[in-house]
């Protein structure tokens, strides 16, 4: 049997998100809502290790919001130390 892979991540990513934010929304998203700002943000590594899941993170960020420009400083299988900028935002 054959598998699509690019489907089965991006069906398990959608029903993530569906079970995050529901029909009623995140009350946490809703109080920060900044849709008429632009913004950055990083994701840092908290604690030393090497990477995995740089490519799934981005695609659960475009799937929220397409116009979000992503730059992975990091990939899959880097080392990083506590402190490291992963992917900027």
């Amino acid at each position: 049997m054959k598998y699509d892979l690019d489907k089965i991540v991006e069906t398990l990513i959608q029903a993530a998100i569906l079970e995050d934010l529901g029909d009623r929304g995140d009350i946490t998203s809703d109080a920060i809502k900044l849709s008429d700002r632009i913004v950055n943000a990083n994701i840092i590594a908290k604690q030393n290790g090497v990477l995995c899941g740089v490519e799934i993170a981005s695609q659960v960020f475009k799937t929220i919001d397409e116009k979000i420009n992503i730059n992975c400083i990091k990939n899959n299988g880097d080392a990083v130390d506590s402190g490291d900028v992963i992917v900027e935002l």
